[in-house]
């Protein structure tokens, strides 16, 4: 056996790897495919690896959402709360196998019922808007309201020629409002340095009236005030009867008489009395007609004092 022979009996028989370097090395040296002086072009290349190319992912282009065409996709049974079908129309118009008069129709009745939503959601909105300007309306008329009782009611400031009429009717203005509009309108105009003064004294300053109405109405807060009478006595002196009506805290009747006596100079308030009968709530209290309060205690007592 020729030593040729002999090589290729051993590449035969031995591993492919073995078999790939050698054929390489041979046909490297014994190649008669060489150009000039370049190296030999070998014939069998086992030995180089494969070039790793990068995969080329296609990205599909997004739906055109504003086509006409369009139509969100959708799961088979609808969502709930939802009032629309899964699936009312082809995914894709241009892709079906309708007819074109078909596709316009679809898209025609697509349309509609776009448009259809469009009014209710505007309808709703204007709806909407006609009750926010209904409430602020009627909010408004009650704000009004208010301030006008209000601005009746400040009579901390008493012109003498307003005359007793007018002085009433604002004292039954501020004590006839709700109790805490009442505190609320007091703490915002009148401050509260007005000390509270002994019997048969007389309260000064601006706030004295304000004052008066303040204590009886927390006093009484489940109460009205009405005047029974009104009169000027000349010299910036008012007389004022009034009567107060309503429910104590016991839950039993109120019905209290008193008068208030107002003196005015120089556009203020220089003197107030008011008497009322004190037995007589106290015996409304404990359910008893003021003579048999009377008689049972042995004393009645009218009192001066309650001044601002």
């Amino acid at each position: 056996m020729s030593a040729t022979a002999s090589n290729f009996s051993d590449v035969f028989n031995d591993d492919l790897l073995s078999s790939s370097l050698f054929l390489e090395l041979e046909t490297a040296n014994t190649s008669p495919l060489t150009t000039g002086g370049e190296s030999p072009v070998p014939i069998y290349d086992f030995g180089v690896p494969l070039k790793y190319e990068e995969p080329i992912f296609v990205v599909p282009a997004s739906p055109d959402y504003t086509s006409p065409d369009y139509t969100r996709p959708s799961s088979p049974t609808s969502s709930v709360g939802s009032d629309e079908p899964a699936q009312r129309w082809p995914s894709s118009l241009a892709n079906s196998n309708l007819s074109e008069e078909e596709k316009e129709k679809i898209r025609r009745e697509k349309k509609r019922e776009a448009d259809r939503k469009c009014r209710k959601r505007k309808k709703e909105r204007t709806l909407e808007m006609e009750n926010k300007l209904r409430r602020l309306e009627e909010e408004k008329v009650a704000m009004v309201y208010k301030i006008e009782s209000l601005q009746r009611a400040a009579f901390a400031i008493v012109a003498e020629e307003e005359g007793a009429e007018d002085l009433a009717t604002k004292a039954v203005d501020l004590f006839n409002l709700e109790l805490i509009e009442c505190t609320n309108f007091t703490r915002a105009h009148h401050s509260n340095d007005c000390e509270v003064m002994s019997p048969s004294s007389f309260a000064s300053g601006q706030d004295a009236v304000v004052k008066f109405w303040m204590d009886m109405k927390q006093m009484f807060p489940n109460s009205k005030l009405e005047v029974v009478s009104s009169k000027s006595e000349g010299g910036g002196k008012f007389h004022v009867s009034w009567k107060i009506t309503g429910m104590l805290a016991n839950g039993a009747a109120l019905s209290l008489n008193g008068n208030t006596f107002v003196s005015v100079k120089g556009n203020l308030v220089t003197k107030i009395v008011s008497m009322w009968d004190a037995s007589s709530v106290l015996a409304q209290q404990f359910g008893m007609t003021h003579e048999e309060f009377v008689k049972k205690s042995d004393t009645a007592s009218y009192f001066e004092d309650f001044l601002i």
